[in-house]
């Protein structure tokens, strides 16, 4: 049995700090090995394929139409439809980490681009 250490300090570039984890909350932590989160990721591209719900679809046809509203992006390029497939497969990728297979409002909600313009929209 090949046992390796994980580093589990708070020091920059470390597991903890990459998964923004709290040293003092989440002490019990212990990532999935390797082989089995291989395994994990291929049963997922394999089996599940998540559908788009009601609510889902609403949520990023509100947030696209808003980015189209802008006109462009931060660095001046227009939106395209391209971005609008790029926000449906990030919410498929959500669901299919959790093997759902339904695309939830959760799942449109927690893509990073749409929180991030979200937080930027709220502050202006």
């Amino acid at each position: 049995l090949n046992a390796r250490v994980i580093d589990m300090s708070v020091k920059s570039g470390s597991l903890v700090s990459r998964l923004r984890l709290d040293p003092r909350k989440d002490s019990d932590f212990v990532p999935l090995p390797g082989p089995l989160l291989r395994k994990y990721i291929a049963y997922a591209r394999t089996f599940v394929f998540p559908r788009m719900s009601k609510p889902a679809a609403e949520i990023l046809q509100k947030f696209y139409l808003q980015l189209r509203d802008h006109n462009t992006s931060a660095d001046g390029t227009p939106i395209t439809a391209r971005q609008l497939e790029s926000l449906v497969r990030l919410a498929a990728a959500r669901a299919r980490l959790d093997l759902r297979e339904e695309i939830t409002a959760q799942d449109a909600l927690q893509q990073p681009l749409n929180s991030d313009l979200v937080l930027m929209d709220s502050l202006s």
